[in-house]
């Protein structure tokens, strides 16, 4: 594992031990959603990370010609932040990612 202390400029450091998909109804839809367990090695607790997919069009900054745009814009699914998860704190990965689905199952 690497050592966070031979990073300096490293306020916080964390290492993803585990990751689970799955798709579960938000919103009156079928979303799909990703939750990472963190390991903070200072504590050896883990927290979690989530993300929601979400489909975007996006137009790409470059190739350009003549100050235009040479390729049309183009749909994109990306990982974005879900913010509404409560905290969570566990012994374990798995207990983490359990704790943080049951909040998603209440959001």
């Amino acid at each position: 594992m690497i050592n966070p202390n031979s990073y300096s400029g490293c306020s916080e450091f964390y290492e993803v031990a585990k990751s689970v998909v799955f798709f579960q109804q938000y919103g009156g839809e079928t979303r799909r959603f990703r939750i990472d367990a963190l390991l903070d090695p200072k504590s050896g607790r883990f927290s979690t990370s989530a993300y929601i997919e979400e489909a975007v069009n996006l137009q790409r900054s470059y190739p350009v010609a003549n100050g235009k745009f040479t390729t049309a814009p183009d749909d994109f699914r990306i990982w974005v932040v879900f913010t509404n998860l409560g905290w969570t704190d566990r012994a374990s990965a798995e207990a983490a990612i359990e704790q943080a689905m049951a909040f998603l199952g209440s959001a």
